[in-house]
Parts: structure tokens; C-alpha cells; sequence
């Protein structure tokens, strides 16, 4: 049901098969879903998969408004699947702070070396995640969308993280909620493996929760 609704807005289109079966991160989830949840009265939760992949401001507009509508609803629950900080040459992404600020934020080549006193490289990338994590945490979709232009971070699932934070806002004004209503927490952050070297490479994962009562 929720699926037609959303298709009647044209924002949305159903997935191809194809398009399905090459996209993880839902294939990756369901099974702990489905282990938390087997065991309640009510049984697994209806499930509607929402995949992202163009965005901009008026697109974002759009689908935060339609979301909203089902945000604002208790029974609901928005899961946004991301990872953070992929790093490295092979992901194209070597940015290194050797202090630990972006007014110091350098792309390293390959033959980069870090100075002596400055922050490991994988200092550097908690760094980039926590201070991601920190904004995501002020509640602005502006403030994100800005952080990720500074500092092009690839966390794969930003544009989601970017309409979840608009819905909040659209949520808010729209209900006369409080400030904080739907503001993040952050519970986890960890790394695929500790980068110390130009040829390294590494995976961050970050997991937190807003709550909306």
C-alpha cells in the first residue's frame, strides 16, 4: 500500500530486478532484521526499500515533503544505511588533516609523507567521520550538505543522511515540534583497519538513532 502511494507521486519508480539484485546494503540488513525482530508479537515489521541515487535541491525538497507525512507517524521507523569514510587511492579519496582541522585539509599522493608530528592518517579519517557525525547531530540539512562539499568525504549514503535531516526539519516546522525532536545520537564508529600509510586503505562505519517521542 505504502509502496502505490508513493509511486502516485512520481518522485518514486519501482526497482527493475536487475537494479535490485545489484544493490547490497538492504541484502546486508534484512537478516538482522529479521533476527531482532522474528520473535515479536507483531512479527517482522512491513519493510518498504527506498534506494537513493540522484539528488538535488529540488528533488530533495520533493521526497522530504512526501516522507514527512509518514515520519511524523509513531508507528514508522526510517532505517538510513551508510557507511562512512571510504579512504584510499582505490576509492579515490586520500584526504589527511595533519592537525586535526579542515583548514589544513590536503589530498596526499603517493608518495606523501606524514609529518612526524602530525595526526596517523587513520586519526585523521575518525577525525573527518566524528566531526560528519557532529554535524548530522545539529539537525540542519544545510550545515551537511555543506560539510560534504568542504570535505567531499565518501560516505556512501550522504544524499539519504541529507533528505533524512530535511525531512526531520520539514517535520518539525510542519508539526510545531521541539528542537529536539528527531536529533541524532551516536552509539558506534569503527574501522575496517587502522590506516598508517599512503598505500593503506580503510572502511569507517559510524551507527546512531534519533528518537521522535
Amino acid at each position: 500500500q505504502v509502496v502505490e502511494e508513493l509511486v502516485k507521486n512520481k518522485v518514486f519508480k519501482k526497482m527493475s530486478m536487475d537494479v535490485d539484485e545489484d544493490e547490497h546494503s538492504f541484502e546486508m540488513h534484512s537478516p538482522y532484521i529479521y533476527k531482532l525482530t522474528q520473535h515479536l508479537p507483531q512479527g517482522v515489521p512491513s519493510i518498504v526499500p527506498i534506494m537513493i541515487s540522484h539528488s538535488d535541491e529540488e528533488f530533495n525538497a520533493k521526497v522530504s515533503s512526501i516522507l514527512a507525512e509518514y515520519l511524523k507517524d509513531e508507528s514508522n521507523t526510517f532505517v538510513i544505511s551508510s557507511d562512512f569514510c571510504h579512504w584510499g587511492s582505490r576509492f579515490g579519496y586520500t584526504s589527511y588533516t595533519p592537525s586535526g582541522s579542515l583548514d589544513d585539509l590536503k589530498d596526499l599522493s603517493s608518495n606523501s609523507k606524514i609529518p612526524s608530528s602530525g595526526l596517523s592518517i587513520y586519526k585523521s579519517i575518525e577525525y573527518l567521520d566524528k566531526l560528519a557525525t557532529k554535524i548530522a547531530s545539529t539537525g540542519s540539512s544545510k550545515n551537511w550538505k555543506n560539510y560534504i562539499k568542504a570535505t567531499e568525504n565518501t560516505i556512501c549514503g550522504q544524499k539519504p543522511i541529507s533528505i533524512l535531516l530535511e525531512t526531520i526539519e520539514r517535520t518539525k516546522e510542519n508539526e510545531n515540534l521541539g528542537e529536539d525532536w528527531g536529533k541524532f545520537k551516536w552509539i558506534g564508529y569503527s574501522q575496517s583497519s587502522q590506516v598508517t600509510s599512503v598505500r593503506d586503505s580503510s572502511v569507517s562505519y559510524a551507527s546512531g538513532y534519533a528518537t521522535t517521542s
